[in-house]
């Protein structure tokens, strides 16, 4: 009759047992869940800036190329605010690109580039630098 009393005792868990292994896994699971979330915004940072690289260097195609400034750029279903600064270098026949990308277009003094570029374009390919502010270091 003893064997079957011990025997019946080891069949279950307890509820302390219970309670302290539900514990433990919800620990690990949040954990898990809050690296999949910042992951998550990480990646979707990350995919704005390269995204905003792109924009710079086809902003940058545009005014090398076809001396057109876009006003604004749709890429993976958003917008992108370019900013163009064209100013002369120290050799004549030089002019210096700067563009910045934004991406907001209503932005603050203080607001920084998703992306910046530098680039050259050729007087000569460009057309008249004529009137364009030279370029402060």
């Amino acid at each position: 009759m003893k064997k079957a009393a011990a025997h019946c005792r080891q069949q279950g868990f307890t509820l302390v047992e219970l309670l302290a292994s539900l514990t433990i896994l919800s620990i690990v699971l949040i954990s898990f869940l809050s690296f999949f979330s910042q992951y998550t915004l990480f990646s979707v940072r990350a995919e704005d800036e390269l995204t905003a690289v792109n924009a710079a260097e086809e902003v940058m195609f545009e005014v090398k190329n076809e001396q057109n400034q876009p006003g604004e750029i749709q890429l993976n279903n958003k917008t992108y605010y370019p900013e163009v600064h064209l100013c002369h270098s120290d050799m004549e026949e030089i002019g210096r690109v700067h563009v910045e990308i934004f991406r907001e277009q209503n932005r603050s003094s203080s607001a920084e580039p998703l992306s910046t570029l530098y680039g050259y374009v050729d007087a000569d390919e460009y057309g008249s630098l004529e009137g364009i502010p030279s370029c402060q270091s």
